[in-house]
């Protein structure tokens, strides 16, 4: 599988992943990190690549702030099962 791994994804992962068979190019060594989603998604499909992004992260930041509602949190919960 052809990734792009976003700047939000930990670095190591796309060692990870390459040494598990994926062909894994990350944001970070291609463009800005604070570049636009958009921008990111024009490159990925321009390459025929998927993007891989941390969704979780800002889950967890939202829940330690007390901003992620409980059905959020289970609606969530249950996709990552």
């Amino acid at each position: 599988m052809k990734l792009l791994v976003d700047a939000c994804v930990p670095a190591e992962w796309v060692g990870f992943l390459r040494t598990h068979g994926h062909n894994c190019e990350s944001w970070l060594a291609l463009g800005a990190p604070n570049a636009p989603d958009s921008e990111i998604m024009h490159r990925a499909f321009a390459d025929g690549r998927v993007v891989l992004a941390a969704v979780w992260t800002d889950l967890s930041t939202r829940k330690q702030q007390g901003r992620l509602s409980k059905a959020e949190e289970n609606r969530w919960a249950r996709r990552f099962k």
